[in-house]
Formats: structure tokens, C-alpha cells, sequence
């Protein structure tokens, strides 16, 4: 019962992207009175498990994961939860996982050595994955016969993101809607081909993931401006999660691998008392108190606020004891200040105000409390 929603609806709201059917909740439930568990699996029309092998399970899984890849940036993580990593709980919808992509190319190594032993020609693939396949390889194709690996325009990335998006919602709107309709035989040779161009994919992410000092980025988070049609990413701090999970990936020769342990020992995640790493070098906190404080530039940038300010209006602002202008305690986030100044656009003490500087004032609060980039 549970659908992942459109592309188009992910990319306006990552942080809220599955719904739950409770009509087909109902329905399960009731084949499943006559069926036991197996109610709950896809299902033929006469109500028998629909079964697809191996293979195409692990495509499925390929593509599931590609299709979420921001360039130079790594696998997305909008469904709602985290990965294994409790320290980044709260970079679901906004965050990108480096991670997830050394250890996916780890995996298609993997199955790459399994499908070159194998003698078998073609397998038995259902026809939304062949076309899903095909969708997808031809994108990942055509971005990289522009030259896009290694310099990439905000403007291209969010091109090639709706596009991999969109194929994977096309895919799953077809399932959803009418389930499987039958399958195909898919040629051996055409799957380890698109692996391999997977793989080439992953290792140009890969290489853009590198910083100054030859450690590699474990998390980011990624700002998708639907205005201007751009997507850009902001590097995280600095995690042992990337180092371990770039040797693992078998991306790095012995030499870099080398030089890469031989940094690790000289950086702030080696506790020499410890003799040990740690997953993240200590952070400087901000306290409480000193949080959710506008500056006072701020403040004069926008006559709406300032104006708001002066007529002691408490819709967006509010001034403590101390002094210090702060964003009300009621907005939890950016949904809710939105929220409220759709609310005050016909506020006639503001003469359009609010529609002039809905995203300046947006703007502010995102510089103030820096939510994109909080990982919990």
C-alpha cells in the first residue's frame, strides 16, 4: 500500500515522498484473509505470485539507486529515511550519500566477476524493466557523450536528475497502475554493458567527490531551485564513513590507498591518545540561545521584515528581551514560514510585500538556521 510519489512531486517536497493507499490497504488485507501472507506480494490476475528471478531483482535494485544519482554528488536519499547512519538522520530529502555510491560500484565489481562466468545468453526479464533499462541506459549514454563527467553546470545536473527521475517514476507508475504484463528475454551482453556504464558513472562522481586534501566526501546535500532550474551541492564535514568506504570501493591503486591511510593518521579523525578514529572530527556548537538570532543586515534587506518590525507585528519576526530579532518559535521549518506567507499575501498593510520578497525572506530564514545542511 505504500506508492513513492511522482518525480515531480519528490522534487517540490523531498521530505515528503510516499503515500499510503488506503484503499489497497483494505484490499490486501482481504486477500490476504484467503491467501496468508503471500496476499501481500505482487500478484497475477489469478491471484498466484508473480516471479521474476534473480537477475532481475538485482537489475531492479541497480536501477532503483542509479536513477537517484546526483552527479557529483551521490545517491539521494529521498524516501523517507536515513541509510544506516544514525548521525545523519535528518539529511533525509536533502542529502546525498557518497557512501551508498563506492559501495554500490563495489557491487556491480561484484556481480559484474558472477556474470562473466555465467554461460547463459539471455534471461527472462519482465517488460517494464527492459524498458526501464533501456530508458535509462540511453540517458546515462547521452549525458556522458556530452563530456558532462568531470565539469558540471548546476543547469545540467538538474537536467540529467529529472530525467533519471522521471524514468524511474514512468516505471513505477506503470507497475503500480497495471502491475507486469509479461517478459522478455534481455541478452547477457546488454546487462554487463549497462553495469559497465554504470560503473563509469559512479567512478566520475567518484573522482568529483575528492577534496583538497585527498580525503573523500562521505555526505552532501543538494539545494534543487525549481525556479531557475539548478541543482547544486554543498560538501558536508569531513567523515571517516568516506574514507573507509573509498577503499572499499576498489576505485583507489595502492599508492593513492597508501597515501590516503598515511593522511588519516595525520587528520583531526585520528585520536592519538586513542590510538583510534572517530567518525567525525568534535564540532564547535553553536548554544541554544545564540540560534535562530537574524542579523541585523538581514533585517534591513527586507522592507517587509523591517516593516514588520516597526508596526510590532509578530506574524514572521519577534524581538526578545535582549534585543535580538528572531523567526517565531511556531515555524518548525521552511514549510511553515511558506506556509504562513501564502497566508499574508493579501495582508493589505503590505501592499504585495510578501509577494515581492516571499523568496529573499525564505532565503533569510534557510541562512539562519541553515536546515539543508543539518544532519541530526
Amino acid at each position: 500500500p505504500y506508492r513513492i510519489r511522482s518525480f515531480d512531486d519528490i522534487a517540490a517536497n523531498p521530505k515528503e515522498t510516499i503515500d499510503f493507499d488506503f484503499e489497497k490497504n483494505e484490499v490486501i488485507e482481504e486477500i490476504t484473509l484467503k491467501l496468508g501472507c503471500d496476499g501481500k506480494l505482487v500478484l497475477n490476475k489469478d491471484r498466484t505470485v508473480y516471479h521474476v528471478n534473480l537477475g532481475e531483482k538485482i537489475l531492479v535494485l541497480i536501477l532503483a539507486k542509479i536513477c537517484n544519482l546526483i552527479p557529483g554528488g551521490g545517491i539521494w536519499l529521498n524516501t523517507q529515511r536515513p541509510e544506516w547512519n544514525d548521525a545523519n538522520n535528518a539529511l533525509v530529502g536533502y542529502g546525498t550519500s557518497m557512501v551508498t555510491v563506492h559501495y554500490l560500484k563495489r557491487f556491480l565489481y561484484f556481480i559484474n566477476s558472477i556474470l562473466k562466468e555465467a554461460t547463459l545468453e539471455t534471461i527472462d526479464v519482465s517488460t517494464e524493466v527492459i524498458t526501464w533499462v533501456h530508458s535509462v541506459n540511453n540517458i546515462i549514454s547521452d549525458w556522458q557523450d556530452k563530456g558532462n563527467a568531470h565539469i558540471i553546470s548546476n543547469k545540467e545536473r538538474m537536467k540529467y536528475i529529472f530525467k533519471l527521475g522521471n524514468a524511474f517514476s514512468e516505471y513505477r507508475t506503470k507497475v503500480y497502475d497495471k502491475g507486469f504484463t509479461g517478459k522478455k528475454e534481455l541478452a547477457m551482453e546488454t546487462i554487463c554493458g549497462f553495469i559497465n556504464k554504470v560503473i563509469d558513472e559512479l567512478d566520475n562522481t567518484i573522482q568529483l567527490s575528492k577534496d583538497s586534501k585527498g580525503f573523500y566526501h562521505a555526505y552532501n546535500t543538494i539545494n534543487l531551485n525549481l525556479k531557475n532550474k539548478s541543482a547544486d551541492v554543498k560538501h558536508l564535514d569531513l567523515m571517516l564513513e568516506g574514507q573507509v568506504a573509498a577503499l572499499s570501493s576498489g576505485t583507489l591503486n595502492i599508492d593513492d590507498t597508501i597515501k590516503l591511510l598515511e593522511s588519516l593518521f595525520s587528520s583531526d579523525l585520528y585520536r592519538d591518545d586513542l590510538h583510534s578514529f572517530i567518525l567525525y572530527p568534535q564540532k564547535d556548537v553553536t548554544p541554544f540561545l545564540h540560534k535562530n538570532i537574524i542579523p541585523a543586515d538581514k533585517i534591513s534587506k527586507s522592507e517587509l521584515l523591517s516593516k514588520m518590525l516597526q508596526n510590532n507585528d509578530r506574524s514572521l519576526i519577534e524581538k526578545d528581551g535582549a534585543g535580538q530579532v528572531r523567526f517565531r518559535p511556531l515555524f518548525r521549518n521552511s514549510f511553515d514560514l511558506d506556509a504562513m506567507l501564502n497566508k499574508l499575501k493579501n495582508h493589505t498593510n503590505y501592499n504585495g510585500l510578501v509577494n515581492q520578497e516571499h523568496d529573499l525572506v525564505m532565503e533569510i530564514f534557510e541562512k539562519v538556521f541553515d536546515h539543508r545542511n543539518y544532519t541530526g
